[in-house]
Formats: structure tokens, C-alpha cells, sequence
């Protein structure tokens, strides 16, 4: 239950990820906005702006996380997040007041999106860890179908003339965040791991035998909490005996920063995360996730179509999310899924780039409601997109929960706001890059479905090569199997 709550952050990211896509669609947004005559760069803007502040968001809350530690940097990411999601529901279509809204929005969920699955790991038993952390990508994906679904409702369901078709979809993203903020003030227990780096051990003790359902004295309980203690008394050692040196002249704060880039073998692991999540992003879930209307519009689709056929694409996500999370993340491990997952998603990205180029009748006008247009090779793009859902979400949890595993205790708040950093960064670049790659590289940006294909091919060879497993190893040996190198 902790887990899910937490994952809440996730959830406002998801559903806000999925449905300003088709909200942008919507004719009362375009009509309250005037994006008619705005093709790309408007709406790019909307849909990037959010990534400009989730950047600074995920690395401006290390310190407050440092301080206040994860269960009160949840909160305060929320209300962030709040106020930025109220601009935009009543910005009454001034461009600006929607950017800021955006941005504002991105501060607050780049902060708890980098902050929560590292909470969820702190306090998660090792056996089960990458299933509840697997719960934050679940979060994601589910609340992304209904993003997907709600903006096809409201299209359906209320009038073109009615402005309340697009700020139902954008005022529900309120719901997740206001959930998250409650949980995190009223519910939520704080993480025994940053209780002992305060001092605390005796509430530390108390949490984690709240958290795990049993006694103080249980020897279960007390055997984690002498691991977590003496992981941490071990790293203060290695600080004291000046084993991990920094210089003299640097100020306290940044010492941390100068040990994950400058001593082995941290400087590798902060590049694993990085990279992990840099392939990931490149394997085009943006293109899809974002663009999906307009994509199944350049496949020959109209009308209500691409908004119906990106909700069942959202639901492939959901699903092949749930089967990775809880029945094959801590079964089959890390490796596995980092690999088939890139590789389903390669060759689909393949197909369909092969198809936009070499298919005789590619402009967004193109329609197919006509059975005799739903020629084989088009059904098969179609499906191809959904295929490349489930492959993509049969892996896309793994870099979080990756990612929240590898550093160690001193350094874990930090590592995780860089790795996520780097994927609002990717995120970013891609939001932007997505709408001129699909114009310009070829015909029905074919291109740009090939580019994303070899990045995932790509991906596949480096993980064979580059990546150990981590499953059913405990936070504190972590540092273990990346120093023997198995």
C-alpha cells in the first residue's frame, strides 16, 4: 500500500504524458488556443515546456531531500506540481500563462518522479524490491490509458463549442497529485535508511517494524536494521579515514558530487543509469506516447480513429507494464527484460519505418474508412505500434528500479536525481526533436522510425555486454557485485 501511494507521482506523470497529446487535438483546445495555424511549433512547445521543468525539478530537490529527507520532498513536489496544473486549467487560452503552467507543473514532477522510486526501495524488502518498485512504471502506464482514454471520451461525448472538452482531461490531472500530496502528510512513513543517516535509530527501528507488519524484536527486523546501520557506520568510516578524498577547498554540500564522478567505481555506475536511461528515451516511446494521434493520422486514419486507436495502444502499454511488474521483474531479472524488451521494440520501429517510406500514399489526409484501404501491410503498421507498446513496457521499468539500486546509501539521492535528470533531458530533446523528425525525415517520417529502431538494436548489444544483474541483491551488497564485477 505504501508503495502504491507513492507511486502516485508516477501517476500524474502518466496521465499527464498521455493525455496532452490528444488534449492538443481536441477542437476546443485548438479553437481556445488558436493552434490552427500553428502546425508544430506551439505544439511542440506545450508538450516540451513540462520537460524544462522536470530538468532542474529532479536535481533541485537533493538537497531539500538531504534535509527533509523523501517523505516531505514528496509532498512538496506535489503542491508544486499543483499549482502549476491550476495555471493551465484556467490560463483561458493565453499561451503564456499555459507555458508557465507547464513548466511549473515539470518542476513538481521531475522532483517526485526522481525522488519516489528511491523511496520505494529504502523501504522495500530486497525479494520483492523490483516488484514494488516495478509498481511506479505500472503507475505510469495505467494512468497514461486513461489519459489516452478520457481525451477519446470528452471528444465523444462533449460538444466541439464546449471548452469543458479539454479541461475535464486537464483538470483530472489534479487527482494523482492531490493523492500523493494527502498520503505523504498523513500516511506515508518516512524511510528508516534516512532515519538512520539522521541519528535516529530508535524511530528507525519503530518504522521499520511498522512498515514490515512485525515486532521489534522479530530477528528479521532487527537483522535488516544492523545491515542498514553498519552500511552506514562503513561509508562514514571510509569519509573519516578519507578513503573516498575530496579536496579540502571544496564546500561540504558538493563533496558528494566530486566522490560520484572521481571514485571508483561510482564515476561507472552513475554512467550505467545514464546511458540506461538515455537508450530507453531513444527507443521513440515519445514519438508514440505524445504524438500518437498525429502518427495514426500519417498511417490513414481520421476522424475519431487515431484518438480510439491510441487509447487501445495506452491499454497494450498497461497490460505488458502489469505482466513485466509482477510476474517477471523479480523472476527473471534485469538482464533478460533489458534485453527482449529493445529487441521487440527494434523490430517493430523497423517495420514501421519501412512501411511510412515505401507505402504510396502518406499525407495526414490519407483515410482508411474503407475496408479495401485496411491493406494487409497497414494492419500490420498498426499492430506494429502495438507490439511496440507491450516490448517497451515489458522493459521500461527496469532503468527506475535499476537506477534506485546501484548507489550506495550516501550517494543513492544523488545518483538518482542525476540518472533522472538525464532522462527529462532525453525527454526533452525528443518532445522537441519528434514533431520536425516526423515532417521532414522521409515520407510519414519513416526516417525517424528507423532512427529509433537502431537505437533500440543499439541498446540490446550494450546491455548484452555492459549490464550485470541485480536481482534479489540486498541495498547494502550492492557495492559488492559491482566491485567483484559480477
Amino acid at each position: 500500500l505504501y508503495s502504491l501511494l507513492a507511486c502516485s507521482g508516477a501517476s500524474y506523470f502518466g496521465y499527464t504524458s498521455a493525455m496532452i497529446g490528444g488534449c492538443i487535438e481536441l477542437p476546443s483546445f485548438q479553437r481556445t488556443f488558436s493552434l490552427s495555424l500553428n502546425t508544430n511549433t506551439i505544439p511542440s512547445n506545450i508538450l516540451s515546456f513540462i520537460y524544462i521543468g522536470t530538468l532542474p525539478g529532479s536535481l533541485f530537490i537533493l538537497p531539500l531531500s538531504n534535509v527533509l529527507g523523501p517523505l516531505h520532498s514528496l509532498s512538496i513536489s506535489s503542491l508544486v506540481y499543483i499549482v502549476g496544473c491550476l495555471l493551465q486549467l484556467f490560463s483561458n487560452g493565453s499561451i503564456p500563462l499555459l507555458y508557465t503552467g507547464r513548466i511549473l507543473s515539470g518542476l513538481g514532477m521531475g522532483a517526485s518522479v526522481s525522488i519516489a522510486p528511491m523511496y520505494i526501495s529504502e523501504i522495500s524488502p530486497s525479494a520483492v524490491r523490483g516488484r514494488l518498485v516495478g509498481l511506479h512504471e505500472i503507475s505510469f502506464q495505467l494512468t497514461a490509458v486513461l489519459g489516452f482514454w478520457i481525451n477519446y471520451g470528452t471528444k465523444r461525448g462533449i460538444s466541439d463549442d464546449n471548452a469543458a472538452q479539454w479541461m475535464v482531461p486537464m483538470g483530472l490531472q489534479l487527482v494523482p497529485a492531490a493523492t500523493l500530496l494527502l498520503s505523504a502528510l498523513f500516511l506515508l512513513p518516512q524511510s528508516p535508511r534516512f532515519l538512520v543517516r539522521r541519528g535516529a535509530h530508535d524511530l528507525a527501528l519503530q518504522t521499520l517494524s511498522h512498515i514490515r507488519q512485525l515486532p521489534p524484536t522479530h530477528p528479521s527486523v532487527a537483522t535488516e536494521l544492523s545491515e542498514i546501520v553498519t552500511d552506514h557506520h562503513n561509508i562514514m568510516s571510509r569519509l573519516h579515514n578519507n578513503s573516498e578524498p575530496a579536496p579540502r577547498w571544496l564546500p561540504g554540500a558538493l563533496r558528494p558530487l566530486h566522490t560520484l564522478f572521481t571514485v571508483p567505481p561510482y564515476p561507472s555506475l552513475l554512467l550505467l543509469g545514464s546511458l540506461m536511461m538515455l537508450f530507453f528515451d531513444f527507443t521513440g516511446t515519445i514519438a508514440l506516447l505524445a504524438y500518437s494521434p498525429r502518427i495514426y493520422r500519417g498511417l490513414g486514419f481520421s476522424s475519431d480513429t487515431p484518438l480510439l486507436l491510441t487509447g487501445v495502444f495506452g491499454a497494450c502499454k498497461g497490460l505488458s507494464s502489469i505482466l513485466s511488474s509482477f510476474f517477471l521483474i523479480d523472476r527473471w531479472g534485469r538482464r533478460p527484460l533489458l534485453i527482449w524488451g529493445p529487441v521487440g521494440c527494434s523490430l517493430t520501429m523497423f517495420y514501421i519505418g519501412g512501411y511510412q517510406l515505401l507505402s504510396a500514399s502518406q499525407t495526414p489526409t490519407a483515410t482508411a474508412t474503407h475496408e479495401a484501404d485496411l491493406t494487409p501491410p497497414r494492419i500490420l503498421a498498426l499492430v506494429a505500434t502495438y507490439l511496440f507498446a507491450a516490448f517497451f513496457c515489458l522493459s521500461s521499468q527496469v532503468p527506475w528500479i535499476y537506477c534506485a539500486e546501484i548507489f550506495p546509501t550516501h550517494l543513492r539521492t544523488l545518483g538518482v536525481c542525476i540518472t533522472t535528470a538525464v532522462q527529462f533531458g532525453a525527454e526533452l530533446i525528443q518532445a522537441k526533436a519528434v514533431p520536425y523528425m516526423l515532417s521532414t525525415m522521409g515520407r510519414g517520417g519513416g526516417g525517424a522510425f528507423l532512427f529509433h529502431g537502431a537505437c533500440a538494436a543499439t541498446m540490446v548489444a550494450w546491455v548484452f555486454c555492459c549490464v550485470p544483474e541485480t536481482k534479489e541483491v540486498s541495498l547494502e551488497e550492492m557495492q559488492g557485485r559491482f566491485r567483484g564485477g559480477s
